[in-house]
């Protein structure tokens, strides 16, 4: 599958004039690749993509599998050509996409450099972007895709990220003129379709998400982050980590190496109280990962440590844990405060979940 994906790239590389040749690099990166992993060798480079932008091209399609070896030669490339901002952005990309709270600090440092160097790199402001999102600064991360879009309107990447948060904090509206200028650049690009079907699901236009849903898998049978941007965006929006749940699993099923699903799927799992099967998930992800680090999954599994030590109340509609040492004062008042609450926002909103929260 991976192979089909390369081709293809190979293809559309191949349509491209301008660019100097790189022989040299590819021929690096066939050496290194064949010394330290020669499987990868047809994954990660194509013989038919031998110019500069075939290569970057090349290494975008093996990033989150490959990032070990490719970070590598990346490096040793930027280092040869400390000058062009647009590898520099890429080497930063695959420390982001990493996840590990190491990775995150060099992506960080090396998207400032970018930027000191060229405040126009828009593509640096998005992978910052990203950055400022793994550690829940959503204000940051706006103001930088705000501030790419300043420099280039038809990024795609940054209209379909700023997409994204839009449609979690409910502001539809603006999520759907971003969706429609990104498909008015490239009406392929899978994220955008991805927050697409998401906006269709929570919005209950089932004709829609399933045109999307169709449209992307017929491209890319094997893309599983359409199902997880789908079950991030419902659990975020509408809270139902049960659905979350279901499209994190999807995305597993679609995409069994992925480790971020694993992730997602775990954080819907602990919304939904069921916490041992979380820490599984959770273990899982770390090996399909290959031990790699994931600032998110990595906290929650220090808060599944924390959590053996706490007790349980149980009332009517709640599952509350809690330490120990707030259990003899908060046991007395907190279960009739939560059931209030539960009666009045039930009663102003005109909806009553199915099961308890925890």
């Amino acid at each position: 599958d991976t192979r089909i994906k390369v081709a293809r790239l190979a293809d559309l590389t191949a349509s491209y004039d301008g660019m100097n040749s790189e022989k040299s690099v590819l021929e690096t990166q066939r050496s290194k690749l064949r010394d330290q992993a020669p499987e990868e060798l047809d994954i990660a480079v194509s013989s038919a993509a031998i110019d500069r932008h075939g290569v970057i091209q090349n290494l975008r399609s093996a990033l989150h599998t490959k990032r070990v070896a490719l970070a590598s030669l990346l490096i040793e490339n930027t280092d040869a050509h400390p000058d062009d901002l647009e590898v520099a952005v890429l080497e930063a990309d695959i420390f982001q996409q990493d996840r590990g709270a190491a990775s995150q600090a060099k992506a960080l440092k090396r998207y400032r450099s970018i930027l000191k160097a060229n405040t126009e790199m828009a593509a640096a402001r998005v992978g910052l972007a990203r950055y400022f999102l793994v550690f829940y600064q959503q204000a940051k991360a706006m103001r930088e895709l705000e501030r790419a879009l300043s420099t280039n309107p038809r990024l795609v990447p940054a209209l379909s990220l700023l997409a994204a948060i839009h449609v979690g904090n409910g502001d539809y509206d603006s999520a759907e003129e971003l969706i429609q200028r990104a498909l008015d650049v490239n009406r392929d690009d899978r994220e955008t379709r991805a927050v697409q079907g998401a906006l269709a699901w929570i919005r209950g236009q089932k004709d829609t998400y399933e045109a999307t849903e169709k449209a992307v898998l017929a491209y890319d049978p094997h893309y599983g982050r359409y199902y997880l941007t789908v079950s991030e965006l419902v659990g975020e929006r509408q809270r139902r980590y049960d659905v979350a749940a279901e499209f994190a699993r999807r995305a597993i099923a679609t995409d069994p190496e992925d480790g971020l699903a694993y992730t997602v799927l775990g954080e819907a799992l602990m919304n939904l109280g069921r916490t041992n099967e979380a820490r599984e998930v959770f273990s899982e992800g770390q090996d399909k990962s290959k031990r790699y680090e994931d600032v998110r999954r990595e906290n929650w599994l220090e808060v599944l440590d924390h959590l053996d030590s706490f007790k349980t109340i149980e009332t009517e509609n709640f599952v509350v844990r809690m330490h120990p040492s707030e259990l003899e004062v908060m046991r007395h008042y907190l279960p009739d405060l939560l059931e209030t609450s539960w009666e009045t926002l039930t009663a102003k909103y005109g909806f009553t979940p199915s099961q308890a929260a925890h």
